[in-house]
């Protein structure tokens, strides 16, 4: 199937319908996956999935629609629905396609090893078994998916992308007699599986075994005071609310904590979140047609810019940044507990996570002093 046929074919009956713009998106991912169900491997399945999206403005006005169904038939007639939709749309100038965007990204393993992916869940059960037996893995797998993706717009925006990915999930509770832990997953995507345990990646080791250890609780005998450890999908729920105050939705409605703070420092010098927009399974664009650039989004602290994309940034002038998904942290200080003479001097930059001094700087400590 011609995915660049597809969408040309698709743009000139948009234009055609009467649209003064139009952006297009076609995709086909193939996926085979390796299901586990109830601490057993369940189901070898191999599936294909298709989605053309539409998007169009006429004289100010914006209708949108997604369809998997490719047939031109099929197609022509949803274009026609789209045009009736978009002529009782809001007007609004802040409408706009992407132009003269053009790039084609490829990544990841095109082709996947079902043999690899066998033996990846076969590890998953068997630790498991062998580590935390009252675990069980209600729901999960792995799996390779190839996504395949053209994007054009009526401006000369052409964006293309082909991605492989394998993918290791696992969900489920722990049990013991008549007790039971709370629900808890993890997971994640990379572009090799075999170069550790199925385990040791995504956490998932430690998260079967912390699941086992939630089956009988205990109550905090009084207050304390102390450091907080996020799990990472806590860190990734902060990180989504934050992106979500400096892109549109905030912008927009004027309600953004952090508006006016481009320059300013909004969070923990030890903190700075960089892009990852060509992670494992990700393409470096937006879904409004644009590459996106590399950014240091917060540099120890300092917030660097604000992420509308190209209706938010015309709807509230402020400048625009292209941001795709994919994000990470820069990893930080590591506390260390240090034996040395008590004459010795030792550099700062290796201390406690807490604080952010000058890393030249030294200081004299004791036999047993804690950095």
């Amino acid at each position: 199937m011609d995915l660049n046929d597809i969408a040309e074919s698709a743009l000139e009956q948009m234009l055609a319908a009467g649209f003064d713009d139009a952006q297009i998106t076609v995709s086909i991912t193939e996926q085979d996956e390796l299901n586990i169900a109830h601490n057993e491997a369940s189901l070898l399945r191999s599936t294909e999935d298709y989605s053309l999206s539409l998007m169009g403005i006429v004289d100010g006005r914006k209708a949108s629609t997604a369809v998997t169904d490719l047939e031109k038939a099929a197609v022509t007639e949803t274009i026609k629905q789209l045009f009736e939709g978009a002529q009782v749309a809001p007007q609004d100038d802040a409408n706009a396609v992407s132009a003269g965007e053009e790039h084609h990204f490829e990544q990841g393993p095109l082709t996947g090893d079902l043999n690899l992916l066998t033996a990846k869940v076969r590890e998953l059960l068997d630790y498991r078994a062998a580590n935390t037996p009252r675990m069980n893995m209600d729901e999960g797998g792995g799996s390779h998916a190839k996504t395949r993706q053209v994007l054009l717009t009526s401006q000369g925006s052409r964006l293309t992308a082909d991605v492989g990915q394998y993918q290791l999930m696992v969900m489920g509770t722990a049990t013991d007699g008549d007790k039971s832990s709370s629900f808890n997953y993890t997971g994640g995507t990379a572009n090799d599986l075999s170069e550790a345990h199925a385990a040791d990646y995504f956490g998932i080791g430690t998260m079967l075994a912390e699941t086992e250890r939630q089956i009988h609780t205990r109550s905090f005998a009084d207050k304390f005071q102390g450091p907080i450890i996020l799990a990472p999908t806590a860190v990734m729920d902060l990180l989504g609310w934050l992106l979500g105050q400096l892109s549109d939705g905030a912008l927009i409605s004027n309600s953004s904590l952090f508006k006016d703070s481009v320059g300013e420092v909004i969070a923990s010098p030890l903190l700075t979140v960089q892009s990852r927009f060509d992670a494992p399974g990700k393409a470096p664009y937006t879904a409004d047609g644009f590459v996106a650039s590399p950014l240091e989004l917060l540099s120890a602290g300092k917030l660097a810019c604000l992420i509308p994309s190209l209706y938010g940034s015309r709807k509230t002038g402020v400048a625009h940044r292209a941001c795709g998904s994919g994000w990470s942290i820069v990893p930080g200080i590591t506390r260390w507990m240090i034996w040395c003479p008590v004459s010795a001097r030792v550099p700062w930059s290796i201390g406690c996570p807490w604080a952010h001094p000058d890393p030249t700087e030294t200081s004299p400590v004791s036999s047993k002093t804690v950095l």
